[in-house]
């Protein structure tokens, strides 16, 4: 008798095998994804040999140029549903190269484009949303050096927020920008000012969600982001009362913190300076 587990296996992998025919019908290959996507979704924590054998060739099927790149969206997002299901289920052994991951976190990303109830799959984009917070994908971005992935992401989660951002959605984008700043090693200009452009005084979303976004963002970050927001804001040619208050609330008292040890440091050096000639004497 073929156990729950083995009929899955083979399942995923027969879904596998037709895509290497790859059909071109859109409703063909929507119904397919559909139907890969929910078996991956079953398959849970465990992670046997045979299963790494059936998502090895799932995803190299997935990740081919007419897929990614296919002309219909709805087609894109279900691609992106099936590797992010793969990409959850082998984190701990990823079945790819860095290379191949990059254009995995790819088509991820782009779905974030795509959160407006207007697209037809617009709640698979939600789950994919969900599923990279819930399981810290982005982290596997910041390890693999996907900059300017991490920053075309803040670009899309602002943007979204700007027009439709339910509770749910609010969450798992606060998380994981939260989560993005909080865990990088350096924390470039060009990653702050998405955050900065969502929080300026004369725009005029002000009080908007994407305003509220950026501004709860910053407020999650404010050790992390004290060595660095004030050279981003002086390379935009700002001022800090351009911005919500709590920009200046961080700037301001980054300075007096560098203030406080350079006269810490100074008083020091004179005080052993002065203490040493007096010795002398």
């Amino acid at each position: 008798m073929i156990s729950s587990k083995q009929s899955l296996e083979k399942q995923i992998m027969n879904v596998e095998k037709r895509l290497i025919f790859r059909p071109y019908s859109v409703n063909v290959l929507l119904n397919l994804f559909n139907r890969l996507a929910f078996n991956l979704s079953k398959v849970g924590p465990f992670l046997s040999r045979s299963m790494q054998d059936a998502h090895w060739p799932s995803m190299n099927a997935l990740i081919t140029p007419k897929l990614l790149r296919h002309p219909n969206v709805n087609v894109r997002i279900s691609v992106a549903s099936c590797l992010c299901e793969i990409v959850m289920i082998t984190v701990s052994s990823p079945p790819s190269s860095d290379e191949k991951m990059q254009k995995v976190f790819q088509i991820i990303v782009a779905t974030f484009g795509t959160l407006f109830p207007e697209y037809k799959y617009y709640y698979t984009s939600f789950a994919i949303l969900h599923n990279v917070a819930r399981t810290k994908l982005c982290l596997t971005m910041l390890n693999l050096g996907c900059d300017e992935l991490l920053i075309e992401m803040f670009q899309y989660f602002l943007a979204v927020a700007q027009f439709h951002c339910p509770d749910g959605m609010f969450a798992n984008i606060e998380e994981i920008m939260t989560m993005v700043l909080e865990e990088s090693n350096d924390i470039s200009k060009e990653l702050l000012y998405p955050l900065l452009d969502s929080i300026r005084e004369e725009d005029e979303n002000v009080g908007s969600l994407s305003w509220q976004l950026g501004e709860q963002v910053l407020t999650n970050c404010v050790d992390k982001l004290k060595p660095y927001l004030m050279e981003a804001v002086q390379s935009l040619d700002f001022v800090l009362d351009d911005y919500a208050p709590i920009v200046a609330s961080i700037c301001e008292e980054s300075y007096g913190v560098v203030k406080e040890q350079v006269v810490g440091q100074l008083f020091d050096y004179y005080q052993n300076h002065f203490i040493i000639k007096f010795d002398d004497r």
